[in-house]
């Protein structure tokens, strides 16, 4: 799946054949103000061996505050 969003999400994709999951796309948010969603990002921490994910951070801005 490939699209333009701003919000955050997941999906799993799946073998044809087995119906076993085989690979996860995580969709981030956005740092565009959009439909009321405050702007975020995230930092993910990858092995640097493997390059799987470890760990990750949200990071969101609060625009109320800010101003």
């Amino acid at each position: 799946m490939t699209a333009h969003d701003h919000q955050e999400e997941y999906n799993v994709i799946k073998d044809i054949y087995f119906h076993e999951p085989i690979l996860m796309n995580f969709i981030v948010g956005s740092v565009t103000p959009y439909s009321n969603k405050e702007p975020n990002f995230n930092v993910i921490y990858l092995d640097p061996e493997t390059m799987l994910p470890l760990d990750y951070e949200n990071y969101v801005f609060d625009i109320d505050r800010a101003n």
